[in-house]
């Protein structure tokens, strides 16, 4: 992220030696020692503290970070308050900054509801991009509250936006953990209807989840769309098969599988080979 720096932040960022000659008195705090004072404020209630200490933290080019918005955590009462200072922080990519900051922090506290209203409070004002909904979705598919995940994709069509790769992906990849291939195959459906072509992550998922419903065939067949799709297998994709095989019995399908592909990158041999190594353990 990047934000317009002050003269004097400019200054001392590009010419250390010109930020020596300021008294310590002008010293700018550092990103640390502002997310103390912005949760110290926030404690206390004092939001107008807590607008310009942001103001002042991002002119000076420093990054919201995941202490930031920490006394949230023990304050939810007083996220009402916060989303009305958000929109008064100065310039749209700074408050946007801040509004998914914080909506990404909830997130990490497995609070998406929460999150979910901290985005439909602030459109409006703030606005939205896909992006800003990732990590609802992100959050809503680790703790496997699908119809959540589903709900947010259905707010992003009605924000007359495009659900993308990212959102479908991280959905797809709930369902093949647990081997539930037919809600797989229903997501797939959908991305095609919106026109999105699966890359890298979605192979794997789809490998993933044929592994876990014990189809190792399928998954070979789904590994083999992909590279005649032109889309390079992630080195998790080649494990999740030479595991399946092997905990399968089919020893020899395992080291014929990774024959095929040894020798052409060293790093992914020692994936390959390192996977076969379970091999030995198994006899």
């Amino acid at each position: 992220m990047f934000f317009r720096l002050s003269p004097r932040a400019y200054l001392i960022r590009k010419f250390p030696i010109i930020g020596a000659a300021f008294s310590s008195t002008a010293a700018i705090p550092s990103p640390g020692k502002y997310d103390e004072l912005i949760n110290a404020a926030g404690r206390k209630r004092d939001f107008v503290a807590v607008r310009d200490l942001l103001n002042e933290s991002l002119s000076n080019g420093f990054h919201i970070t995941r202490n930031t918005f920490k006394f949230i955590a023990t304050n939810l009462p007083a996220l009402d308050d916060l989303l009305q200072i958000l929109a008064e922080i100065d310039g749209w990519f700074p408050r946007k900054y801040a509004r998914d900051s914080l909506v990404a922090e909830l997130c990490r506290m497995k609070l998406t509801s929460e999150a979910l209203r901290v985005v439909e409070n602030t459109s409006r004002k703030i606005g939205v991009t896909v992006n800003t909904f990732h990590p609802i979705i992100i959050a809503a598919t680790k703790m496997r509250e699908m119809s959540t995940a589903w709900r947010v994709v259905d707010i992003i069509r009605e924000k007359n936006l495009k659900p993308d790769l990212v959102s479908f992906d991280h959905i797809l990849m709930a369902y093949c953990c647990t081997g539930d291939l037919d809600s797989a195959a229903e997501t797939l459906t959908k991305m095609e209807e919106e026109g999105i072509i699966g890359k890298s992550d979605t192979y794997d998922a789809l490998v993933l989840g044929s592994c876990r419903a014990g189809k190792v065939a399928a998954a070979i067949a789904v590994f083999r769309r992909a590279l005649e799709d032109g889309v390079k297998p992630l080195s998790s994709t080649y494990t999740h098969i030479i595991n399946e095989l092997i905990d399968c019995g089919h020893y020899q399908l395992a080291v014929e599988f990774v024959n095929l592909f040894t020798g052409r990158d060293k790093t992914m041999d020692n994936t390959l080979l390192g996977t076969l190594r379970k091999l030995r353990r198994k006899r």
